[in-house]
């Protein structure tokens, strides 16, 4: 799947600085601190301004959260990656994605598996 190539190529070669803006900028501080397993929001502001960098847990989550936010904004549009990032999904007990992956980091897997049945299901 060409897009989910282009996602892991953008992901690779993101900064976790400019990963943490993007996110930040389409959950806020507080999801994205949720999904990454941080207790402060406000660390996610710091990594955005590059005080801090994530440790390491955190970084591979951001990272993934990444992927799967550039792979549905590439074949969508960033509204719709949001939308489906923190709306009820079927694919999780209608549970949101974010709270999936906030829960249970080690679902990346799944919540990238359902962000391409969304994809190519419409």
């Amino acid at each position: 799947m060409h897009l989910l190539e282009q996602a892991h190529q953008e992901t690779v070669r993101s900064s976790p600085q400019e990963m943490a803006t993007v996110l930040q900028r389409l959950f806020g501080q507080r999801i994205v601190a949720f999904m990454t397993g941080v207790a402060d929001p406000k660390a996610v502001g710091r990594w955005a301004r590059g005080e801090r960098e994530p440790r390491d847990e955190a970084e591979q989550i951001l990272k993934d959260v990444f992927q799967i936010t550039r792979f549905m904004a590439l074949a969508e549009s960033e509204e719709t990656a949001r939308a489906w990032f923190i709306g009820m999904n079927p694919h999780f007990a209608d549970r949101a994605p974010f709270a999936t992956l906030g829960e249970n980091p080690s679902k990346a897997q799944e919540v990238l598996e359902a962000a391409k049945a969304f994809v190519v299901n419409g």
